[in-house]
């Protein structure tokens, strides 16, 4: 038993309703440490993470929680939140994030399981051992991008297997989790002068774990693809067995910059669409690669498509909008995929972090060479923006008031008035 845990244990036990269980940490790494603690109020056993609190961090912190908060009512294929609050351990406080208690990482579960590592990978019947895994990792993938977020670090560490022991494959259940890296989609904006500039999070840290991420993730631009391209590194990693785990670094390289094929290492060569799969999966260019729907339907024909995973597709109907809060010059870019008033309020509720229902909003439009904000009260409203948006082809611009309070009253109509106006 550690310094380390029985500081945690101590903390938690003092300070909260929980007790550690076991005399070991479930994980750690940059992010902290991860505990298993039961409940007192309900008896049950959860995953508890522990993470410093610092300025550094703190970006990542609260984009995790709103990640999780998002994820919250699926049952799907990512790691399910309970709670979260800080401690203090020691002489630092820490946030606390409750989970759902999975038992071990994928890495650990290839290597440590009862079922033998190389022998489950090589097993023959079905399902094979990654097509049990790799189907529930693009699900979990495909939930993430229908709600218009990308994970940014998926890999065999983030990637959870629940019941530790298995009996046979077909058992095998994994969650994607860690979310500190993970975002929403809709690019950033801000206004430099009289220009809308883009701007669009570098992840520049690479861990060791850093072969698994797609290579245009250190540039400004890049899309939901970034996340099928760890997916192809992770189904490299599922098909194939190393026995020493310090070569796999030199391997993942090797595999990056295409100096071996796919199916001249994998145990199941004989399934090509498996190969295909992984170099498509990895193309440098994110346009030639396959999206999570598709990459689904084409490794997994005959299995049914949830209604929800809609992924990230050009050809979808999602149509994209800024929104800002009252006076904050800073944008966050929203989309939609269906016209309704309900539906702009939860997306703009996603975007800026306002959760009270008592938001007000009102598309921001320049009406005679003046600047005006324009209501947005109903359905009726929220298609009549778009229509007009659409004939004058300008940006929509939504800005969100707390308070009813905040806005000027008598605001020009989004209806047959402001559209005869002429828009700059």
């Amino acid at each position: 038993m550690t310094t380390e845990f029985i500081k945690i244990k101590n903390a938690l036990a003092y300070q909260s309703e929980f007790d550690c269980v076991g005399d070991r940490l479930l994980g750690k790494g940059a992010f902290g440490h991860v505990v298993k603690a039961n409940c007192r109020k309900d008896g049950k056993a959860y995953a508890i993470k522990l993470m410093p609190l610092s300025e550094e961090r703190t970006k990542y912190q609260e984009r995790e929680i709103k990640a999780l908060l998002t994820f919250k009512p699926s049952r799907r294929n990512v790691i399910k939140y309970v709670d979260s609050w800080i401690i203090t351990v020691g002489d630092e406080r820490r946030l606390c994030i409750q989970m759902e208690l999975c038992a071990l990482s994928l890495e650990k579960f290839i290597y440590e399981n009862k079922i033998g590592g190389a022998q489950i990978i090589k097993a023959e019947g079905s399902p094979r051992f990654y097509e049990q895994v790799f189907q529930q990792i693009l699900d979990g993938i495909l939930f993430i991008h229908s709600i218009r977020w990308v994970h940014r670090d998926i890999h065999p560490g983030n990637i959870l297997v629940i019941n530790e022991h298995p009996q046979q494959i077909s058992d095998i259940q994994i969650k994607i989790a860690d979310f500190g890296l993970a975002r929403p989609i809709g690019i950033e904006f801000e206004v430099v002068g009289l220009t809308i500039v883009p701007k669009l999070e570098k992840v520049s840290h690479f861990s060791r774990n850093g072969y698994f991420r797609a290579p245009e993730l250190s540039t400004n631009t890049y899309d939901f693809k970034v996340d099928v391209y760890s997916a192809g590194m992770v189904l490299y990693f599922i098909s194939r067995y190393l026995e020493d785990k310090n070569k796999w670094n030199t391997e993942m390289n090797d595999l990056k910059k295409h100096k071996f094929e796919p199916e001249e290492r994998i145990f199941h060569n004989d399934d090509k669409k498996l190969s295909s799969l992984i170099k498509n999966l990895l193309q440098e260019d994110p346009k030639e690669r396959l999206s999570a729907l598709d990459a689904m339907e084409y490794m997994f024909p005959s299995q049914p498509t949830p209604k929800d995973m809609t992924d990230a597709k050009e050809s979808m109907p999602w149509i994209d909008f800024l929104t800002r809060k009252k006076n904050d010059q800073h944008f966050s870019q929203c989309c939609l995929n269906q016209f309704t008033f309900s539906a702009m309020t939860d997306e703009v509720k996603r975007c800026t972090g306002i959760i009270t229902d008592q938001q007000v909003l009102r598309q921001e439009r320049t009406v005679d060479g003046e600047k005006r904000q324009i209501k947005i009260e109903n359905d009726e409203d929220v298609k009549n923006i778009f229509k007009i948006a659409a004939r004058k082809r300008h940006e929509v611009v939504v800005v969100v008031f707390e308070k009813v309070q905040d806005f000027e009253l008598n605001l020009p109509s989004s209806g047959e008035t402001a559209m005869e106006h002429d828009i700059v």
